[in-house]
């Protein structure tokens, strides 16, 4: 993984605050990840912390995702996504990145936001590469 540039990730305090009343303490995962076995392993490791995931289901996969744990969000329609970011206690990325990166790791990364991510490639070298960046790998 080679420095990338980072673009600002901004919001206003109303849209902030928004977030924060609707989901409480959360992880937003704003890319849906066709394997329900790893939204459910987030879910259990993000219950133990007290915290939440707000996420998508796939397209067409939308009936499966709705039997989730309780601390699961699945969000339907449009919301500010720089406000989930910042108004979030961390970033989820549960799909596997192993010959490719992942945008919302760089846009956590300007945000400041702790990742919850798979051990993949891509979350060891990002690991290695930003070292001040909190990478939490999802357990097996």
């Amino acid at each position: 993984v080679i420095p990338h540039p980072l673009r600002q990730v901004s919001a206003s305090e109303e849209s902030v605050d928004r977030m924060l009343e609707t989901f409480g303490d959360y992880y937003f995962a704003p890319t849906p990840c066709p394997e329900i076995t790893v939204v459910r392993r987030a879910a259990v490791e993000l219950a133990r912390r007290g915290m939440g995931l707000v996420t998508r289901a796939p397209a067409g996969r939308e009936a499966a995702y709705r039997d989730l744990p309780d601390n699961v969000e699945i969000l339907e329609g449009s919301l500010d996504y720089d406000a989930a970011i910042l108004a979030a206690q961390g970033v989820g990325i549960l799909n596997r990145y192993q010959y490719r990166v992942s945008a919302v790791f760089f846009e956590a990364l300007s945000a400041g936001k702790r990742c919850l991510m798979r051990d993949c490639l891509f979350a060891r070298q990002a690991g290695e590469t930003y070292q001040d960046a909190e990478i939490d790998l999802l357990p097996p």
